[in-house]
């Protein structure tokens, strides 16, 4: 189902008040979409690691998504409908946990 509280807890959450959307992970490699006004519900499951972090990214009037996954692989999503389209991937290999967990976004 899309409850993201049958995976033992959520891991990322970010809510975006222009779209009146959520998205969270819990603890696996999907992402949860929900629209509380509407009741609209999406599950993103292109990632093959855990989703550790997630990001609303207004640009321009252009709001995306943007997702992190324990194999240090971006993903940006257009909202309108939650195709990725781009995949970044870090490569190169970080101490002492090889991994990266967090996004930050500057306008």
């Amino acid at each position: 189902g899309t409850n993201p509280s049958s995976g033992g807890g959520v891991l990322a959450f970010q809510y975006c008040t222009a779209l009146q959307m959520a998205a969270a992970s819990a603890g696996s490699s999907k992402v949860f979409i929900m629209n509380h006004m509407t009741g609209y519900s999406f599950v993103l499951s292109d990632h093959k690691e855990m989703v550790t972090d997630m990001l609303w990214i207004d640009h321009q009037k252009l709001i995306h998504l943007a997702t992190l996954s324990e194999g240090k692989t971006l993903k940006i999503w257009e909202t309108t409908n939650f195709k990725c389209i781009q995949t970044l991937t870090d490569k190169k290999r970080r101490w002492p946990q090889d991994t990266l967990r967090g996004l930050a976004y500057d306008k």
